[in-house]
Formats: structure tokens, C-alpha cells, sequence
């Protein structure tokens, strides 16, 4: 499906920046964003954007824009639906994707909006669950755009930053600094690919008692903060 959406972006280059803004809308988007991964493919639109088949703030606008729209649809989803949420599809039968969302937000409040951007699936539930525990919109918005604003470039820069050094590293006619370049290179994009493949791995990791760990520690956390006082 992604290699397909890529084929499209790169054959249709005029219309690459709008595909783009609907793919990050649906990624950011409750349900829908759980089963839609566009991380991937925004890598290798970076790749695109670096060799000047696609043109950058246009992609990067349009992306930000469905990204947070994607986010605060969510989050008024929450809002809206409260409770019931746990009652719905695909919540009803696995009560621990909301449960891992809503507490990764109880633990770590308005910021979890910025991080959960980059931690795959709770991209697209942190944003419901906030609005579930009602956080006022207008932080949660802030958060949503800023984070936006960071997230594509930062998504879009290890595919364009790799193509740009193999292009110094080529045209430099002396061998160290193709050497160095090379090497900082292999280190940068070996170690993202390499958190990447961690944190998959650790989600695959024995996933009905990582299911039940999550639920408890929800519970848990819950009841430290009633006897705190807190909500």
C-alpha cells in the first residue's frame, strides 16, 4: 500500500503535497491512524524532496496541516465520546491500546502530546485520550501544532540529510572528507533505523502479558493519584 502511495506522490508531483496532507491526517486520526503507518513513507518523500522531484514547503505545509487536523479531530472525538470509548471498536477488544494511552498522557500531561507523535501507535490514541480526560483545548491545541511543526521535518530529514552528504561526499575530491562524511552518515541513520526496530520489537514482545501489565499499571497509577488527591 505504502510503495503504491509512493508510486502516486512521485508520478504525480503537482498533486504530492495534498496526498501528503491526506495520508497525515489519516495517520493522526483515531481508528483510523492505528492501522495507517505513514512514517515510512514520509522518509522516502524526504528522499523526493532532496533529489527535486517534490518541492519542500509545499509537502511540509500541507503535511503539518493534515497532521494536526488528523490530532484534533481526535481529540474532540475524545471529548465528545468520553467513557464510551471503551465500548467501541477496536477498544472493546483490546482495552489496553486506551489504557497504554491514557496513561502515558496521566504521566506525562501536555508534553505527551509532542511525544507520542513519535512513538507509533500512541500517535493516534494520546490525542483522543487527552480529550477523553477532558485537557483544555486550547493547550492541547498549542501542543498539536508545535508538535507538527517539529514531527515532518524530522521525519522527512533522514532519507533527504543521507542523499545530501552522498552528494558532498561525491563531489569532494579528497578521500577523508568522504571518509568522515560517510561514517557520521552510516552512525546517524544506522542509529534511527536502530531505535525504530527497538521499539517495534519491544511492542511485539509477548503482547497479552504486555497487554495486562499496561492495564494494571493503569489502574495503579489511578488509584496513587486519588489517594494524592489529584484527578
Amino acid at each position: 500500500m505504502l510503495h503504491h502511495a509512493l508510486e502516486l506522490i512521485r508520478d504525480h508531483a503537482t498533486w504530492a503535497a495534498p496526498i501528503m496532507g491526506v495520508l497525515t491526517f489519516l495517520e493522526s486520526l483515531a481508528f483510523v491512524g492505528l492501522f495507517f503507518p505513514t512514517t515510512i513513507l514520509l522518509i522516502s518523500v524526504g528522499a523526493l524532496i532532496q533529489n527535486g522531484t517534490l518541492d519542500f514547503w509545499p509537502v511540509v505545509v500541507c503535511s503539518i496541516i493534515g497532521a494536526a487536523a488528523g490530532d484534533a479531530v481526535s481529540y474532540w472525538m475524545g471529548r465528545i465520546l468520553g467513557d464510551r470509548l471503551a465500548q467501541m471498536w477496536p477498544f472493546r477488544s483490546r482495552p489496553h491500546l486506551l489504557a497504554k494511552g491514557e496513561l502515558f498522557f496521566m504521566k506525562h500531561g501536555a508534553i505527551s502530546i509532542a511525544l507520542c507523535r513519535f512513538l507509533g501507535p500512541l500517535r493516534a490514541i494520546v490525542p483522543l485520550t487527552a480529550g477523553m480526560l477532558h485537557m483544555p483545548h486550547r493547550t492541547f491545541q498549542i501542543a498539536n501544532i508545535l508538535s507538527g511543526i517539529v514531527w515532518v521535518p524530522v521525519m522527512l530529514a533522514p532519507a533527504a540529510v543521507t542523499m545530501w552528504v552522498m552528494e558532498i561526499a561525491r563531489k569532494s575530491d579528497k578521500p577523508l572528507p568522504k571518509m568522515i562524511l560517510v561514517s557520521v552518515l552510516i552512525v546517524v541513520v544506522g542509529g534511527f533505523f536502530a531505535f525504530m526496530r527497538k521499539r517495534g520489537q519491544r511492542e511485539k514482545i509477548d503482547p497479552a502479558a504486555a497487554a495486562a501489565a499496561t492495564i494494571a499499571e493503569l489502574e495503579a497509577y489511578r488509584e496513587k493519584r486519588r489517594a494524592s488527591g489529584g484527578r
